[in-house]
């Protein structure tokens, strides 16, 4: 912290300022959520575009991989970004998808066959409940 707030401070108020800070969130330093971490990968790769819709399906999706118990123990990073990727072929824009997945690698650097595997658990997921559901499945309405 001392290099990054480039020695403008001395290093005792840095580690004054930390504890105070660690103190008054008693020591509660929770992993952010896949939802949280979509908002963030989106706002910093998608500034130009209107990502609401994508986010209440990617947030969605995410909260299906909580169910399942493989995908509920994998980092929440790699959930998100398998739930974005399943929220863009929701709206069918696999070019878009393979292009802003190069860019995320670019700045958060991932295992893409680790990500295909929890891609195809979550669709197996939703293939699942879908089968399972009343409903006929279409290509109309189905959720990929």
């Amino acid at each position: 912290m001392y290099e990054i707030c480039k020695k403008v401070f001395p290093i005792e108020a840095i580690i004054q300022t930390e504890l105070f800070v660690l103190n008054t969130l008693a020591w509660k330093l929770d992993i952010p959520t896949a939802s949280e971490i979509i908002r963030h990968i989106l706002a910093c790769t998608c500034q130009d575009f209107d990502c609401s819709c994508i986010i209440e399906n990617a947030d969605s999706y995410a909260a299906l991989c909580y169910l399942d118990t493989d995908l509920a123990f994998k980092k929440p990073f790699l959930l998100a970004l398998a739930s974005i990727c399943c929220a863009f072929d929701k709206f069918r824009v696999r070019e878009f998808k393979a292009e802003w997945l190069k860019i995320v690698g670019k700045e958060y650097p991932f295992d893409l066959q680790i990500l295909d595997h929890v891609l195809e658990k979550i669709q197996i997921k939703i293939n699942d409940m879908w089968m399972s559901s009343e409903y006929e499945s279409t290509e109309a309405d189905s959720p990929l």
